[in-house]
C-alpha cells in the first residue's frame, strides 16, 4: 500500500473527506491534491501533521503501512473515535482516563 492509499484508507475509516482532513491538519487541500495528481508522496512535515490529525504518531502511520501493526482492533478504534474529537474533547477525555487510573490503583 503508497502512502497516499493509507491517507485515503484512514480518510475512509474515519469518514473523512479530503477537504476535511486538510481541515484538521491546517494543510492546503490544494497540496494533497496535488501529491495525488502528481502521484508523490507529501513530505515528511505534511504528513506529520496529518498524522496529528489522525491522533498517531509518524512511526504507527509507516509500521501499519506495512500491515504489521502492533495495535489491537479495540486500539485502533480507540486512535479512530480519539482523533474524531476536538482539542478539548481530548484534554477532557485523557484526565478523565487519568482519573479512573489513578481511582484504580
Amino acid at each position: 500500500m503508497t502512502i497516499l492509499e493509507k491517507i485515503e484508507e484512514m480518510n475512509s475509516e474515519r469518514g473523512w473527506s479530503t477537504y476535511e482532513l486538510c481541515k484538521k491538519a491546517n494543510i492546503a487541500e490544494a497540496t494533497l491534491y496535488s501529491c495525488k495528481r502528481r502521484q508523490r508522496n507529501p513530505s515528511n512535515d505534511i504528513l506529520e501533521k496529518i498524522c496529528r490529525a489522525y491522533g498517531i504518531t509518524l512511526y504507527q502511520f509507516y509500521h501499519d503501512l506495512d500491515g504489521n501493526s502492533e495495535l489491537t482492533d479495540e486500539q485502533k478504534e480507540t486512535l479512530i473515535v480519539f482523533s474524531r474529537l476536538n482539542k478539548d474533547q481530548r484534554e477532557e477525555l485523557m484526565r478523565l482516563a487519568k482519573l479512573f487510573i489513578k481511582n484504580n490503583r
